[in-house]
């Protein structure tokens, strides 16, 4: 530091400012230590008007220290405050290693300590990483305030409690002209304390002063107060006319959002009028209104308005929040229940044992997230666990996710944001090419990726450079005479980089890459993915071994004919079981933020840098199909190929440890709790509130019929799952086969007994109706030929009598056997009927129909044409 700093204004002023600190903090300190004596002596605290303030203040100004009187007032009653707050210290523990690290620490000297010392913070480090949970610890989200305003409750109780006590033991005393015992006050409180199960320190001056209030107001023959305690929260003046039904919108308004009807603000004050109308707590609350003198001369009495709800929301703060909606599909709230999901466990449970991927366990285990045996109720994940997964690498999971080379609909990545000048917004250059595509990855309950599937939209093959994928940023190799070498350009890291490997089981699976004209999922490219993994053997099957198990949503390609035969062909039986249908945000692990989340940031971004990258070297800026596999390798190992965060996002969803973890989830678990079963005489008195009109009966309605649809709804469930008879009766007679038929009726496995028999047999009579169906369209053609052919006979060729002669049944035997898809409806008079014979005359003959066979279809096709072949003869000849 240079003397001429030393020398500078501001380091004079510095110093004097670190004066008058000093100065100021040592009459605070002596103002306090006053007022501690004083309080010790039995004696007032020290007030604003005391002395001590007007001696402190002179003598402080006569050192040139300035300070106000509000000011030192404030700060005394900090510093009293920061005194009387104990002080807890946290408990450190140290493992065993850290206590031998300790003690070898006391032999080292100075030169070394700080080596060492680096060396043990490297690896205390790496041990604390390594034994990191990844569930998040601490209070559940929410529930801070109402913890706050318990601690205050059982505060002000235990309080209460002692005064009361206290109370009885001091008249008690004096009765008999005694005074209370020493110490009697401070093993009360202590007693208290502990009863009430609270940690905060209470005064004994505060019970003296309770007890005197009590005392004054018995002698006056005043009512007692309902509370001694004075904080926030508590209730000093008289008592609201709205106290009661305030409690009955509480109920409501939480009830109306477990069933996804909240009301707004604006109709919950609605409602909360409503429920007073021609009530006796209407005139209750003018009465209040008029006695306050509430509002202004145009303020209607009676009524609640938006300063009640201000005061409503900070009352129930602890239970109600506003903000804002967001969208719930009709089916997803039908289908994502307590019930369903506990069913799906339970079948899917019992699918991996039978599967030979899990055993059963004598008696119910509880373990911690990564599946270790736990007794500690705090350190328990899940719910018990009844099954024991043997061979979690054998259980996969799968879930489609579109993908779009264009950037129009891409979101932001992690809030960034740009720097541009004042007034204009950021433009970000972008791709418009629109080429969509699904990405469906294989992952396994062990954490790892096994394969990854994409499935490009577009009609007939799939060309080379979409499969290989085409690296721009790489240099291609050239063989000697300078030619492009095509053999040594294959290959990670190379020009076609094709897609990600993974090496799974010991083996290595290749990316497969298919099209469809949808550009998703088939039944088509579901079997030949499948069959892939057998042509591997990525799961060797052996006599009584392990099944592989594949946990998938309820999409219809699974329940595609082609698809169910080949997972239950005894040649290489496939394990398929299918989630609650619109609950898939809940149980799929590929819906899980460490998996799709990342995967589309990572590929909203990776985008962006390939088409700056571009820009750059004067490529062409867009975004093709041949850029899919260079990005996909760059994103897919960072989503799906991340053990630790697969492990997570299985774990949380209750499959591996099967804990059934998802009954646990605060929706579900809201709506276990919202129509809870009635205690006789346990239900607080009804409060006296206009049930019969307005939006309060609308509202209770609502309540009731919900109510009444779940009821039902189980009665019904129960019904269906009977007998394995009517189970396979509910699935013949269903219209259209779905998943949520089949949750419907408890089977979530596409190998249960129970489904296949009528699934086969929904077949057979299927393939009979198509045949019947085919059989007729063939003998109407036959009909229409023969009365075209009957038609030419009688007239000659329509060429020639343009149909002028003909009646209006010839006319419609003619356009039925011309017409083609997508035409208008026949004409019902003759002239117009006529007038579309003649439109149609060049039409060519019509396509073979569905007969039976290829041959039948030929030979009539023939027919047809040999007769107007001849009839054109005809015509020519004359």
């Amino acid at each position: 530091m240079s003397q001429s700093r030393f020398l500078h204004k501001e380091y004079s002023q510095k110093i004097r400012k670190a004066a008058n600190n000093a100065a100021i903090n040592v009459a605070i300190a002596d103002l306090v230590a006053a007022r501690n004596v004083r309080r010790a002596d039995g004696g007032k605290r020290l007030i604003r008007s005391s002395q001590p303030y007007k001696h402190v203040i002179t003598s402080l100004q006569s050192v040139g220290v300035d300070i106000t009187y509000d000011a030192l007032v404030k700060r005394v009653s900090r510093a009293v405050l920061e005194e009387d707050t104990p002080r807890v210290e946290p408990e450190i523990r140290l493992s065993m290693s850290e206590e031998s690290l300790v003690s070898s620490l006391s032999s080292l000297s100075d030169e070394s300590l700080t080596s060492k010392a680096e060396d043990i913070t490297e690896t205390a480090l790496h041990e604390d990483q390594s034994e990191l949970k990844s569930s998040a610890g601490g209070r559940p989200k929410g529930s801070t305030k109402a913890k706050k305003k318990q601690d205050l409750a059982d505060e002000s109780n235990c309080i209460d409690a002692i005064v009361s006590e206290y109370s009885r033991h001091y008249i008690a005393s004096k009765s008999v002209g005694e005074k209370v015992e020493y110490g009697y006050l401070k093993r009360l409180i202590d007693e208290k304390k502990k009863e009430f199960g609270i940690h905060c320190n209470i005064s004994s001056r505060i019970i003296h002063n309770r007890t005197h209030i009590i005392h004054n107001r018995t002698h006056r023959a005043l009512p007692t107060p309902r509370s001694t305690t004075y904080h926030m929260g508590s209730h000093h003046g008289a008592k609201s006319p709205l106290e009661e039904v305030e409690s009955a919108l509480v109920h409501i308004c939480i009830q109306m959002g477990k069933i996804r009807q909240p009301l707004s603000c604006t109709e919950a004050i609605t409602l909360m009028n409503d429920m007073i109308e021609n009530t006796n707590t209407k005139q209750k609350l003018i009465e209040f209104q008029q006695c306050r003198k509430l509002g202004t001369d145009d303020f209607v009495k009676g009524r609640v308005t938006t300063g009640w709800w201000r005061g409503f929301l900070r009352r129930h703060e602890d239970k109600l929040v506003t903000k804002r909606g967001e969208k719930f599909a009709l089916n997803r709230s039908d289908w994502t229940t307590l019930p369903n999901i506990k069913q799906m466990y339970e079948v899917i449970y019992d699918e991996m044992v039978d599967a030979n991927v899990a055993v059963s366990l004598d008696s119910p285990v509880f373990t911690d997230i990564d599946g270790k045996p736990e007794d500690h109720e705090t350190k328990r994940f899940g719910l018990a666990q009844h099954i024991k997964i043997t061979k979690p690498e054998w259980i996969l999971f799968a879930d489609e996710s579109g993908f779009n080379t264009s950037q129009k609909k891409d979101g932001h990545v992690g809030g960034q944001k740009f720097v541009v000048q004042r007034g204009t917004a950021p433009q970000i250059m972008s791709s418009t090419t629109d080429h969509k595509f699904t990405m469906l990855p294989f992952t396994s309950a062990s954490g790892e990726a096994v394969c990854c599937v994409i499935i490009f939209q577009g009609k007939g093959g799939v060309p080379a450079t979409w499969r290989t994928g085409v690296d721009h940023s790489v240099t291609p190799i050239l063989a000697v005479d300078g030619e492009f070498h095509l053999e040594l350009n294959f290959g990670e890291g190379k020009y076609y980089p094709g897609g990600p490997t993974c090496k799974y089981n010991g083996k290595f699976v290749d990316s497969l890459v298919f099209t469809s004209e949808s550009g998703g999922i088939t039944a088509e490219i579901l079997v030949e993915i499948l069959t892939y993994f057998d042509s591997i053997d990525l799961f060797p099957r052996v006599p009584g071994g392990p099944i592989p198990f594949l946990i998938v949503d309820g999409h219809q390609t699974r329940l595609d004919p082609i698809f169910v035969e080949y997972i239950n062909d005894s040649n290489h039986t496939w394990k398929v079981c299918l989630g609650v249908p619109y609950a898939t945000s809940l149980w799929q692990v590929g819906d899980a933020s460490e998996q799709n989340g990342m995967v589309k940031s990572e590929w909203y971004r990776e985008k962006k840098q390939l088409l700056s990258w571009k820009y750059l070297n004067n490529l062409p800026r867009a975004i093709r199909p041949d850029d899919v596999m260079p990005l996909m390798n760059k994103i897919f190992y960072k989503s799906y190929d991340n053990v630790a965060n697969n492990k997570k996002a299985v774990a949380v969803r209750g499959w591996y440890p099967p804990n059934m973890a998802l009954l646990e989830h605060p929706s579900l678990i809201a709506e276990k709790n919202a129509n809870p079963p009635t205690q006789l005489g346990s239900s607080p008195p009804f409060p006296d509130i206009n049930v019969e009109a307005g939006l309060a009966g609308s509202v209770l309605d609502i309540i009731l019929r919900e109510r009444s649809k779940s009821d039902g709804a189980k009665k019904a469930a129960e019904k269906r799952k009977l007998t394995s008879d009517s189970i396979a009766e509910n699935i013949l007679k269903s219209q259209r086969l779905t998943s949520g038929v089949m949750t419907k009726n408890a089977i979530h496995s596409l190998s249960d007994p129970n489904f296949l028999e009528p699934f086969r047999q929904r077949r057979i009579e299927t393939q009979k109706k198509i045949e019947e169906k085919k059989s007729k369209r063939k003998a109407l053609h036959g009909k229409l030929a023969r009365a075209v052919q009957a038609l030419r006979e009688k007239w000659g060729h329509e060429k020639t009598h343009c149909f002028e002669q003909c009646d209006k049944n010839e006319c419609g035997a003619y356009l039925q056997y011309k017409k083609q898809q997508k035409d208008k409806a026949m004409p019902k008079d003759l002239i117009a009927r006529r007038g579309r014979c003649v439109e149609w005359i060049t039409r060519p003959s019509p396509t073979a129909s569905p007969n039976q066979s290829d041959e039948e279809d030929t030979a009539l096709e023939g027919e047809v044409e040999e007769c107007v072949d001849e009839d054109d003869n005809e015509n020519e000849s004359d």
